[in-house]
C-alpha cells in the first residue's frame, strides 16, 4: 500500500533477515500495483508467463511476508462495498479521536488497512469539505497541535513550516492518495 520498493529488498523476519529477489518479485509487484489480479491473471502477465507457477507463487508469498501485497476481494460487489466503506471511513475521520486509529476500511481488501496519522488528518480535512491548500492545512495542523517529524529535532521542539506542509501535502497527493483510491479507502 505504499511506494514501489527497490529490489532486491531485505526484510527482517522472526528467524532473521531474508532477501526478496528482484525477479520475479519486481514483475509481480508492478503488475499488482495496477490493480487486483487473480493468480491466473498474474501468471499470464509478460515477464511472468514463462516462469513456473511455483516460482510466481513463491514470489507472491515473499511479497506477502514483507507486507507488500495482500489478498483482496473479487471485483463483483465492490460498488455495494464502496458506499458502506465510504460512510464508515467518513464517520471515523470526523470523530474527535479519529486520528488515534491507524486503520481505515478498504473496499478492495475487505478489511482494515494501515493509514498513517498524517494521511488520516489530510483525509479528514477532505471529508469535512475543507481546503487542502498548504496554508489552510498548516492552520488546521497548528489548531490541532499536529507536528511533522523533522530529522534530528526532538518531537517536542518541532515546528511546522509552510514549506514542510507543502512538501508533505504534495507527497500525499501524488504518491499515497492514488493508492488509497485504488484500495477503496478514499472516495
Amino acid at each position: 500500500t505504499g511506494p514501489m520498493p527497490a529490489f532486491p529488498l531485505q526484510i527482517r523476519v522472526p528467524i532473521g533477515a531474508i532477501t526478496i529477489p528482484a525477479e520475479p518479485c519486481r514483475a509481480i509487484a508492478e503488475a499488482l500495483a495496477e490493480g487486483p489480479l487473480t493468480f491466473g491473471e498474474l501468471k499470464a502477465r509478460p515477464g511472468l508467463s514463462a516462469l513456473a507457477s511455483q516460482a510466481v507463487f513463491q514470489g507472491l508469498l515473499m511479497l506477502a511476508a514483507a507486507n507488500l501485497v495482500q489478498p483482496c476481494l473479487p471485483g463483483a460487489g465492490e460498488e455495494r462495498r464502496r458506499e458502506s466503506v465510504a460512510r464508515f471511513n467518513t464517520a471515523m475521520l470526523l470523530q474527535p479521536a479519529a486520528l488515534e486509529s491507524a486503520m481505515m476500511a478498504s473496499t478492495v481488501l475487505g478489511n482494515g488497512t494501515s493509514v498513517p496519522q498524517l494521511d488520516q488528518f489530510i483525509l479528514s480535512l477532505q471529508a469535512a469539505g475543507k481546503s487542502l491548500s498548504p496554508l489552510e492545512v498548516l492552520r488546521e495542523m497548528d489548531a490541532r497541535n499536529i507536528k511533522l517529524r523533522q530529522a534530528g529535532v526532538p518531537d517536542g521542539a518541532a515546528a511546522n513550516t509552510l514549506q514542510m506542509v507543502e512538501t508533505a501535502l504534495q507527497e500525499f497527493l501524488q504518491r499515497r492518495l492514488p493508492i488509497y483510491h485504488r484500495l477503496g479507502v478514499a472516495p
